[in-house]
């Protein structure tokens, strides 16, 4: 998945203006020392298999076009909380927000990226893509998926929380549906189907250490 689009011989896209303060829980810092956007992926899979993969090529880039000081970028490499890789995004984008709330010097908006999507412009161009009111943005599945009937209108690989009030409470609400719920529907076992001893399982990616118990409740959205 590609945000925004590059021309050939396009020159390179130029950042939005910075406002002169920006005020985050009654605290305002001068803007050339704010970032306005936070830009955060979450990954625990081994650094050889994020290169063998080409992954890491596309890490590289979009840190590349998170460009300070309008931009602060941040890779998790260990889970903030025990569940799967699909729930750890949503406690790297709430870990963000708060730590935000807490000193003042948080981003306007927050932005989570999966691992193989890649930004093709810079990241504070995404600033504008926000309404006057809006709290969070996304996207729907891919059109492929219609041919699966599983195409959701929300896809969690990439979306953007704006940093107020209700886009804090909308994030720990979401955090908290695992938190309070669907943490007891996944157990964590090695995977039967790859042949290796039990401690070699310790160095997979969570989504191989995760299963669901509850399949009918457990799915892409989950």
């Amino acid at each position: 998945l590609a945000l925004g689009a590059v021309s050939g011989s396009s020159p390179p896209p130029t950042s939005p203006a910075q406002p002169a303060a920006f005020c985050v829980s009654n605290v305002c810092t001068e803007a050339a020392d704010q970032p306005r956007i936070c830009l955060v992926q979450f990954d625990d899979r081994p650094d050889a298999w994020l290169a063998e993969t080409g992954l890491s090529a596309l890490l590289t880039a979009n840190e590349a076009q998170c460009v300070a000081p309008s931009c602060k970028y941040t890779f998790f490499r260990e889970p903030l909380l025990a569940g799967p890789p699909y729930w750890q995004k949503v406690a790297a984008v709430r870990r963000e927000l708060l730590s935000s709330k807490e000193d003042g010097r948080g981003c306007e908006m927050v932005v989570f990226l999966d691992t193989d999507c890649v930004l093709t412009q810079r990241a504070d161009t995404l600033l504008p893509l926000f309404g006057e009111d809006d709290a969070f943005i996304t996207t729907d599945d891919n059109s492929i998926f219609e041919a699966y009937g599983s195409r959701s209108p929300f896809i969690a690989s990439t979306f953007g929380v704006r940093n107020t009030p209700n886009g804090r409470a909308l994030v720990n609400d979401w955090h908290r549906l695992f938190v309070d719920g669907f943490k007891d529907a996944w157990t964590q076992q090695p995977d039967p189907s790859l042949p290796m001893p039990v401690e070699e399982h310790a160095k997979l990616h969570s989504e191989k250490r995760w299963r669901c118990v509850y399949s009918d409740i457990c799915g892409w959205a989950n």
